[in-house]
């Protein structure tokens, strides 16, 4: 069995539906402090995680610091969704979009790569600089352990950087979605890497050589 994301926050029961004005800074909550050196370490993997959201509508999210993979998991079966007025930082990358999402609305995000943010905890400061992600901001219809559908029917509108370049992004050939209005650049690379990446797996999966 694989294990399991450790997330700072979950939306994936039933009664957490639409929402909207959410600041999430996990060091507001000292996650994350070491309590011997004092010294601020990321040890979660995703910072907002959504999980089988179908209908619901998620707007003016801020995620002043992402995790060691991600700020931001949609995943698993998330469908007809509008996810609107996001503000994202990076850990590997941005965003992770995979499992079988569809029919989903990402509009007017903006990924957080310049600059510092700062946060008072037990009488100390702590800084975290921004950052871009290592290959991409965004990343599309990667392996899930979740589910093996394709992402189709997706659509993001007006994707931006805060520094001004274009938000990089990848993904499984099939899942990628549409671009609106954007400035964005497509690593065509790293699509075709994800892309044999995913079906390797498959593959082995299938055979039963390794698990989901």
């Amino acid at each position: 069995m694989p294990t399991p994301d450790r997330n700072y926050y979950s939306y994936d029961t039933p009664e957490q539906r639409s929402d909207s004005n959410r600041i999430f800074d996990p060091l507001k909550d000292a996650w994350g402090i070491n309590p011997l050196t004092r010294e601020f370490k990321t040890d979660w993997n995703d910072t907002l995680k959504f999980h089988r959201r179908v209908g619901q509508t998620y707007e003016d999210m801020v995620v002043m610091r992402a995790g060691t993979e991600d700020g931001v998991d949609i995943n698993q079966d998330c469908c007809d969704n509008v996810f609107r007025r996001f503000q994202v930082a990076c850990g590997k990358q941005g965003l992770t979009f995979k499992g079988g999402n569809r029919n989903n609305l990402l509009d007017d995000w903006t990924f957080l790569t310049s600059g510092t943010v700062t946060q008072e905890s037990e009488g100390r400061t702590y800084t975290t600089d921004l950052h871009e992600g290592k290959f991409v901001e965004a990343e599309f219809g990667n392996w899930s352990s979740h589910s093996m559908s394709l992402c189709t029917g997706n659509v993001c509108i007006d994707w931006k950087r805060d520094d001004g370049k274009p938000v990089r992004y990848a993904g499984r050939f099939g899942t990628i979605p549409k671009f609106i209005d954007s400035n964005v650049r497509h690593v065509l690379w790293l699509s075709v890497a994800i892309t044999i990446y995913y079906w390797g797996k498959w593959a082995l999966v299938k055979a039963g050589i390794v698990s989901s």
